[in-house]
């Protein structure tokens, strides 16, 4: 039923995430979202080189398109769900709740929000994407483009407001 090429990439993707949760979590160096981006990242890049270079020998063009979506639905995937995981409010007022914390420790789980909404601002401006003016955030020149290409695939991907 799949190619070779297919089941070997299937094993890739379980070898990944299986070191991922039995090794890699536990470590310092993957707790940050460059990190976590760059773990995901670079592999996909060999991996499409790889296939490309299969699709170009083999003549397999629907094997690299699968294998192509099929990483991106994966590293999607993961990137969002270790994003909810990390400093989730619900998530921390539950463990809270569990060590019977006072009512006022809770409270100050409120703080979790700005403190994430300033991390990601700091981001944009390390990365170039934005700059604070007269006390305003403003887009770069390539925070522009950033925006163009995040409106130009929601329109090709058909998203409404009211989805």
């Amino acid at each position: 039923m799949f190619s070779m090429p297919v089941l070997v990439f299937v094993s890739y993707l379980v070898a990944h995430f299986a070191f991922y949760v039995f090794i890699a979590r536990r470590n310092a160096w993957l707790r940050s979202e460059k990190a976590i981006f760059a773990y995901h990242f670079f592999p996909a890049c060999v991996v499409a080189i790889l296939y490309l270079l299969f699709a170009m020998y083999d003549d397999k063009w629907n094997v690299f398109v699968f294998v192509i979506s099929l990483q991106g639905i994966y590293s999607l995937s993961f990137l969002e769900l270790w994003s909810l995981t990390q400093g989730s409010y619900s998530l921390s007022i539950l463990e809270a709740i569990e060590r019977n914390a006072a009512a006022s420790a809770i409270d100050n789980l409120s703080t979790i929000g700005e403190q994430k909404r300033a991390a990601r601002l700091e981001n944009l401006q390390n990365l170039g994407f934005v700059r604070l003016r007269d006390g305003k955030y403003q887009l770069t020149p390539w925070g522009s483009v950033a925006a163009w290409c995040c409106v130009l695939l929601t329109s090709l991907s058909n998203v409404s407001e009211g989805n």
